[in-house]
């Protein structure tokens, strides 16, 4: 939302990354099903903690991830995962520091710090 028109050029490079992303991701959109994770706290005015939605294609071959973090967010954030050999397909992440990491059944995110979002497609190799 908004004036689209007044966007400078890093603005209108990070709307088009944006874009990106989600031609990629809509069949996951599309067609799959998905699990709410978090620890949120009690207040939704006040928000704390963190978010993540995931999201598995039908086919379970690709995986969305959003994840939002609020006030005291933690430096990790970890969500269950299939099993598989996943590779990073897309993201949209301006304040990730550093990529996912998998182990057996989980994925961590390493999210920059309060009230940052990042987005994360994942392909089954």
């Amino acid at each position: 939302s908004g004036e689209v028109e007044q966007l400078d050029p890093a603005q209108w490079q990070s709307v088009r990354q944006a874009m990106a992303l989600y031609q990629k991701a809509a069949p996951v959109v599309k067609h799959g099903h998905s699990k709410v994770f978090g620890e949120t706290g009690a207040s939704w005015r006040h928000p704390t903690g963190w978010q993540a939605v995931r999201r598995i294609s039908d086919d379970g071959k690709s995986i969305l991830l959003v994840v939002h973090t609020f006030a005291n967010a933690p430096a990790t954030i970890e969500v269950s995962w299939p099993e598989g050999t996943w590779q990073l397909a897309g993201e949209f992440s301006e304040s990730s520091e550093d990529a996912p990491a998998f182990s057996q059944s989980h994925i961590t995110v390493f999210p920059a710090g309060d009230f940052e979002g990042s987005v994360f497609l994942f392909q089954c190799k």
